[in-house]
């Protein structure tokens, strides 16, 4: 499930050894902990974020792919008058609307009117085989599909003709998600506005975002994270979200410096192409400063090497599928060991625990709504009290940072 890799002294036992551990856990004083929460949650919907960042910075860009640019009062039209058309065909508040698109402004314009509706949206892989997609459409059974032309498709006869206009709320559903479990089972997970909301705040201030920044973002929009978390972030700063209009490598490369992009946001797969790639120096990224990397399985050497043949810094947070942000989280002004992710700090409002056998649980406000009551297997990892068990061996630090020191059943 996750790559771990630890700078040990030969001499010793290794750290996650269950020896050193539970010598270790014999002299901690720390069995519990609870993020910063100096700065309290947001109570708001996305919505109402984007709105207060049109208010902030209308004139300002807000999306570029390709050669279009569409400034925040701009991206608002668009969102407003596509909110019009779905509601005369009938979506309305708490309706699912599934969509299967790439990487582009229209899934950007349209998902934010979904939600601006009210409506939960299921973003499908667009990659996504036929059979595959049938099953999940069983699961969820959407009201609309949002297919790649933009078009919306009523595909459930029960939709009402007059679409609920209500109020919507933070604690509303806006997303559900088909994350691989860390037991490899698929789930069908629910998480409101106000998680995905407060997740994309500590993501934009890991980054120290501002409207002067440039966010290429790579990760799949699909994903939910991508719109609700990545391009949210930007947009609570009031930076500019950049598409490349391609995944690979050279595509990324050139938006980055066409867009003079100065932060590089992505998923794994697309920094390990980017580390092999032999093109890195004919490209003039000297705009790009940082780097956030939603989920890490590389090697400490390859981290070292993105960091290098980039010229910028590269920070991450330690991401688990079924939650909506990270447990733990690192600026990326912080030392190289945090914002690798060996040792971090706790999210703001998240509180853990060391179980008796080691393994770390975590509740609050990155644990997802629910999960769908026909999906089987899901009580090992949330309990009674609501802790999510990780699966993962950890320990405290004296000075309160989580060590990660492996997965449970290695």
């Amino acid at each position: 499930m996750f790559a771990f890799f630890d700078r040990t002294d030969p001499g010793k036992p290794h750290p996650a050894s269950k020896e050193a551990l539970a010598e270790r856990r014999a002299q901690s004083k720390f069995e519990f902990r609870s993020g910063d929460k100096s700065r309290p949650l947001l109570y708001s919907t996305i919505d109402e974020e984007f709105k207060n960042a049109v208010r902030k910075f209308g004139n300002r860009p807000a999306v570029s792919y390709g050669s279009n640019t569409w400034t925040y009062e701009e991206l608002d039209r668009h969102v407003e008058a596509t909110v019009q058309q779905f509601r005369a065909r009938g979506l309305g508040r708490g309706m699912v609307v599934g969509m299967i698109m790439h990487n582009r402004p229209a899934m950007i314009i349209e998902g934010m009117a979904v939600l601006r509706i009210g409506a939960v949206i299921a973003p499908f892989d667009p990659s996504i085989l036929p059979g595959e997609f049938n099953e999940l459409l069983m699961l969820v059974h959407p009201h609309f599909l949002i297919t790649e032309n933009g078009d919306l498709n009523k595909i459930d006869v029960r939709v009402d003709e007059e679409p609920d206009c209500g109020k919507v709320y933070p604690e509303m559903p806006a997303f559900i998600q088909f994350p691989d479990g860390s037991d490899n089972q698929t789930r069908v997970q629910k998480d409101t506005n106000e998680k995905r909301v407060n997740c994309a705040v500590q993501l934009a201030e890991d980054l120290e975002l501002t409207p002067d920044d440039r966010v290429c973002i790579t990760g799949h929009l699909y994903r939910g994270i991508g719109i609700a978390l990545d391009v949210m972030a930007t947009f609570y700063a009031g930076g500019c979200a950049v598409l490349p209009t391609g995944q690979d490598p050279e595509s990324v490369l050139s938006t980055i410096e066409r867009r003079e992009c100065t932060v590089l946001n992505g998923r794994d797969a697309t920094y390990q192409e980017l580390a092999e790639v032999e093109s890195v120096d004919k490209f003039n990224l000297s705009s790009l400063t940082r780097g956030y990397l939603a989920r890490k399985t590389m090697s400490e050497e390859t981290f070292r090497n993105l960091e290098e043949r980039l010229g910028f810094t590269l920070t991450t947070g330690f991401r688990m599928r079924e939650l909506a942000g990270p447990i733990t989280s690192a600026s990326w002004k912080d030392p190289f060991e945090q914002r690798f992710g060996t040792v971090q700090q706790l999210s703001p409002h998240v509180d853990a625990r060391i179980a008796e056998d080691g393994e770390l649980c975590v509740r609050g406000y990155i644990v997802i709504q629910s999960y769908m009551e026909n999906v089987q297997g899901v009580k090992h990892i949330l309990d009674a009290e609501d802790w999510f068990h990780t699966g993962i061996r950890a320990e405290f630090t004296e000075d309160g940072l989580v060590r990660y020191l492996g997965n449970m059943d290695d």
